[in-house]
C-alpha cells in the first residue's frame, strides 16, 4: 500500500489499527471516528485535523504536531504523547488516563495533565 493509498482510506475513516504512519502529513485531515488503536504516528503532522470521537487508544504520537487539532471525545488513553504539540488542541472530554507524557510535550493553556490521569514519563 502506498502512502497515498494509506491517505485516501484515512479520509474514508477505515480501521488503520497497528498501522505505522510515522512521519505522515494528516494536516487538516478529516479523521472524524477513525480507528488508529496502538498505530504508529510518531513524527506525524495532524496540525488541525479533525479526530472528533476517534480511537487513539494505544497510539505513538511522540514529537506528533497536534497543533490545533479536535480531539473532543477521542481516547487517547494509554497513547504516548512524549514530545508532542498540543497547543490550542480541543481536548474536551478526550479520555486521556495513562497517556504518558514528558517535559517535551506542550499542552493548551491551563491544562493539567494529572488531573486527566495522564502519567509523566
Amino acid at each position: 500500500m502506498t502512502r497515498g493509498e494509506i491517505m485516501e482510506a484515512v479520509i474514508l475513516r477505515h480501521s488503520l489499527k497497528g498501522v505505522d504512519l510515522s512521519g505522515a502529513d494528516l494536516t487538516k485531515a478529516d479523521l472524524f471516528q477513525a480507528d488508529f488503536r496502538e498505530a504508529d504516528l510518531s513524527l506525524s503532522s495532524l496540525y488541525r485535523a479533525d479526530l472528533y470521537a476517534a480511537d487513539l487508544s494505544g497510539a505513538n504520537l511522540t514529537a506528533a504536531n497536534l497543533f490545533g487539532a479536535n480531539l473532543s471525545r477521542a481516547d487517547l488513553s494509554r497513547s504516548t504523547l512524549k514530545g508532542a504539540l498540543l497547543d490550542a488542541a480541543h481536548l474536551d472530554d478526550a479520555e486521556l488516563v495513562c497517556a504518558v507524557y514528558d517535559d517535551d510535550t506542550i499542552f493548551p493553556d491551563g491544562f493539567d495533565p494529572e488531573s486527566h490521569g495522564m502519567v509523566r514519563a
